[in-house]
């Protein structure tokens, strides 16, 4: 296992035949949708999650015929060598969120008012509310 900018990853190598169908969402009633199932017996609770996996043709697809990397090709995911497609997910630029690896874990640290904007919201909401909860309590004075 490695680590990547947003912590810890999990090398996944599998085949894709080279006509298999790419993923199309296109027409709600007849799609193609990949799923990778990963499980894993570790101490405590049994790890077990479904992943959709885009499926896709690229421009060096038809040249390596889905045989060299087949995920990295077909999908546009690394596999665990560390190809040239690494590259095509760059860690992010302005994340908000420090995530460093604790004692054996990792811990994702989300600092206080990262969103102004939302937070300001979230006040003139609750304020707003807190005075319509207020309002329809008090009994009307006379």
């Amino acid at each position: 296992m490695g680590t990547d900018p947003l912590g810890q990853t999990i090398p996944a190598d599998f085949a894709i035949p080279s006509d298999a169908y790419v993923t199309d969402h296109d027409n709600p009633s007849d799609q193609v949708l990949w799923v990778l199932h990963a499980s894993a017996d570790v101490p405590g609770v049994n790890y077990t999650d479904d992943f959709e996996v885009p499926v896709f043709r690229t421009g060096s697809s038809t040249e390596q015929a889905f045989t060299s990397s087949p995920s990295s090709a077909a999908s546009g995911f690394a596999d665990s060598s560390g190809d040239a497609d690494s590259a095509l997910v760059p860690a992010p630029t302005n994340t908000k969120v420090i995530i460093s690896p604790q004692g054996g874990g990792t811990e994702f640290y989300f600092p206080a008012f990262r969103s102004p904007v939302r937070a300001i919201l979230l006040f003139v909401f609750t304020a707003i509310w807190s005075g319509v909860v207020y309002f329809l309590l008090t009994p009307a004075r006379q």
